[in-house]
């Protein structure tokens, strides 16, 4: 699952990034942090969860690679599919896995009940929600599914503003990928990692209990379970959140697992070509 000789993982990572036209990429923490550039990938590995959070609220830094159940090879043959078509992503037929084993979209809407979508994909991913096993993966999409329903009803009296929201689901055999779209355009990326970062210094009761649950807990529980995070917003247009899920893992494989977290940005430099 992992490559451990660091040696042959960066000559792997310069050969397959040798082409890419506008990342930045630095093995090394504390010298990237140095000259970080404006759109740019990181690749490491060891961060803790806690490291990861605070490199992705420096504005500078794009993507945050380290291997996992989805290998760094995959991670880097993605980066160069968004090098050739970065704002493609907005589009639902953008899958997160290179070649999914399955492919659905599901549509519902913001007012739908959401353990009938529950349902849905769990007949579609053929599991039991019910199951221990399965609970990881089940609360994930809840609290995706609760986000987007969340935002659409806060903006429900916005004027033409559309009821239906958007997921996607991917599975290979060792992944799964929920990926929620909805009109809203509205997230920000700092609020959500800060709310991350929050609920984990002061522990999920204290969260609770001083009133900083809700989101906050929400987003612990689809960072915490996840091997990749994916953000895009175009503001007042469209969010896209997708996260990659590992499928059918103990927990003590689960412990092994190392977060990884793209940012889809506002503003990207494609190739000499600016897109907001």
């Amino acid at each position: 699952m992992y490559l451990k000789d660091i040696s042959f993982r960066r000559k792997i990572i310069s050969q397959e990034l040798a082409g890419l036209s506008y990342f930045n990429v630095d093995c090394d923490v504390k010298s990237f942090a140095k000259d970080p550039a404006l759109i740019s990938t990181l690749l490491v590995d060891g961060l803790t969860n806690e490291q990861v959070i605070q490199l992705v609220l420096r504005s500078e830094i794009s993507h945050v690679i380290q291997n996992s159940f989805e290998s760094i090879e995959s991670k880097i043959k993605l980066i160069q599919r968004l090098d050739k078509n970065y704002m493609g992503f907005y589009d639902s037929k953008f899958t997160i896995l290179e070649k999914p084993e399955e492919m659905q979209e599901f549509t519902f809407l913001r007012s739908e009940n959401r353990e009938i979508v529950l349902d849905k994909v769990s007949v579609f991913l053929k599991i039991d929600r019910l199951k221990t096993r399965h609970f990881n993966l089940i609360s994930v999409l809840n609290e995706m599914i609760m986000n987007a329903q969340a935002v659409s009803m806060s903006l429900k009296s916005t004027i033409n503003f559309p009821s239906i929201i958007r997921l996607v689901v991917e599975k290979s055999k060792d992944l799964v990928v929920f990926s929620v779209f909805d009109n809203a355009g509205i997230l920000n990326f700092d609020k959500f990692f800060k709310k991350i970062e929050q609920t984990q210094e002061l522990g999920y009761r204290q969260s609770i209990n001083f009133g900083h649950g809700g989101a906050g807990i929400g987003t612990s529980i689809i960072f915490n379970n996840s091997d990749s995070i994916f953000l895009s917003c175009m503001p007042n247009q469209l969010t896209r959140v997708s996260a990659v899920i590992p499928f059918n893992k103990s927990e003590e494989e689960l412990t092994l697992g190392q977060k990884s977290i793209h940012l889809i940005r506002n503003l990207v430099k494609v190739k000499g070509t600016i897109y907001v």
